[in-house]
């Protein structure tokens, strides 16, 4: 149909809406707009170089094998039982604050961000094992959901992210500085959270009560010592052993997820049970995860491919330059 660039940005970011508003998973939704548009668009003919830009810049980019590792090196974490017990220990360190739950949920989202690099598998986690503890414990439902959602999204920043990953497969700008670009934007924002909840909790205390002291009582200063020891430490071993190993130009970002998988599975071994059905599953989830990725980062090349042939860049950066002081800069 040759559409004007103009309608066809419509055409294709109104479908990418509609089909997602329908709950109709990511990837296809990408894909198959990418598809349409190419009919309505620059033609059929534009499908063979899409294909050949799938696999030459996504199946075949040698950075991207971050990806499964990063995802393997999350669920090892997260089947091992260390994130929930990690989760206990800063939960009874600050019991005596007002909302030392949800300031709770901050810090482990930060330590899930920096050793996961998934924003699903951050707000899954802590949705799990933080959520009806701070129900039970009368905290603001608003709140109690809000500083799960924005805290579990930290993911997007703070390294290993895989969407920077991703981004870095698209630019000429390293993994490496993408993630030390991205690292003290990502802290940042993880410090704004813990400062508004314990500004929402001192202002009004309904919002986030402390832990019952009897609670806290059950467990000495000696024993909480130790959880800290034996829970929080592993975490932040298998966080330095990443960031470490790629900010000091030590290990490449592939690399350095081979060692986080290395660590994570120690760590697996140390507090999972141990059983090979359990390693057997924390393998198939870990594919499953990464194939969604994967087609999601298909269906993106696709629609950015498209959108991009028939003009929609072009559309959109004279819509922003058009606005007010979007000439600032050039």
């Amino acid at each position: 149909m040759n559409l004007s660039p103009e309608l066809l940005t419509l055409v294709m970011f109104g479908g990418l809406m509609i089909g997602l508003f329908m709950g109709h998973p990511l990837a296809f939704v990408l894909g198959g707009v990418a598809v349409i548009g190419a009919f309505l668009g620059p033609g059929e003919r534009i499908l063979g170089t899409l294909i050949n830009n799938i696999f030459g810049n996504a199946m075949d980019n040698y950075v991207l094998v971050a990806i499964p590792l990063f995802i393997l090196m999350a669920r090892f974490l997260n089947d091992s039982g260390v994130t929930e017990k990690m989760f206990d220990a800063m939960r009874l360190l600050l019991a005596n604050l007002r909302g030392g739950l949800a300031l709770t949920v901050v810090i482990v989202s930060v330590l899930l961000a920096a050793t996961t690099g998934i924003v699903g598998a951050s707000i899954a986690v802590m949705g799990m094992i933080a959520l009806v503890p701070m129900l039970k414990y009368g905290y603001n439902k608003e709140l109690s959901a809000g500083v799960i959602m924005a805290s579990g999204c930290l993911g997007i920043l703070i390294p290993p992210s895989i969407m920077l990953i991703l981004m870095a497969s698209y630019s000429p700008v390293s993994v490496g500085a993408l993630f030390a670009g991205a690292l003290i934007p990502g802290l940042l924002l993880g410090v704004m959270y813990a400062l508004y909840v314990l500004i929402i909790c001192y202002i009004k205390p309904s919002y986030g009560p402390k832990v019952p002291p009897e609670e806290r009582a059950e467990v000495s200063t000696k024993q909480l010592l130790i959880m800290l020891a034996k829970y929080v430490l592993p975490p932040m071993s298998l966080i330095l052993g990443v960031l470490g190993a790629l900010f000091t130009g030590v290990a490449t970002a592939t690399e350095a997820s081979a060692i986080g998988v290395f660590i994570a599975f120690i760590l697996f071994l140390i507090f999972g049970d141990r059983k090979v059905s359990t390693c057997f599953w924390t393998m198939i989830e870990a594919g499953k995860t990464t194939t969604m990725v994967m087609l999601v980062l298909v269906g993106a090349t696709a629609f950015t491919g498209v959108f991009s042939r028939g003009g929609g860049m072009t559309v959109i950066s004279e819509l922003v330059l058009a606005m007010p002081g979007g000439t600032i800069g050039r």
